[in-house]
């Protein structure tokens, strides 16, 4: 019992902690400052996938064991999930989609997708603590 609590409590303090580094990254992105780790648009892009994915695996641990699967908010965040897996498929293969034009329009839009995502775990947590 103590061991489930105490994990529970470092996951959450750990996705608070990425889901802040991921917003600070999408903006400093947006407002042009340039990262040494990521200097060009795709590398901005590919970096934003690997936080999105963190961010999501570390959400998503209730989901993926099978609980709530009918829960509308799920059902919203796995369209969103299936979103911005097309759009990083797209992106990378340099395929046209409408609406997207390059890496710097895949990033835009994928930031806005992993936001909406991080949005509705927020709303899921609250209303799980509620009940």
């Amino acid at each position: 019992m103590k061991v489930n609590s105490f994990i529970k409590r470092w996951n959450f303090l750990l996705l608070w902690v990425l889901r802040l580094m991921l917003v600070c990254f999408v903006l400093a992105v947006m407002m042009g400052i340039k990262f040494p780790f990521a200097p060009g648009e795709k590398s901005n892009f590919i970096a934003l996938i690997h936080m999105g994915v963190a961010v999501g695996i570390g959400s998503n641990w209730r989901f993926i064991i099978g609980l709530n699967w009918k829960d509308p908010i799920n059902i919203i965040g796995t369209i969103l999930g299936i979103a911005a897996t097309l759009v990083i498929v797209y992106a990378l293969k340099d395929m046209k989609m409408p609406f997207i034009s390059g890496f710097t329009a895949a990033f835009q839009v994928l930031a806005v997708l992993l936001i909406l995502k991080i949005g509705l775990k927020i709303i899921q947590d609250r209303k799980e603590k509620q009940s």
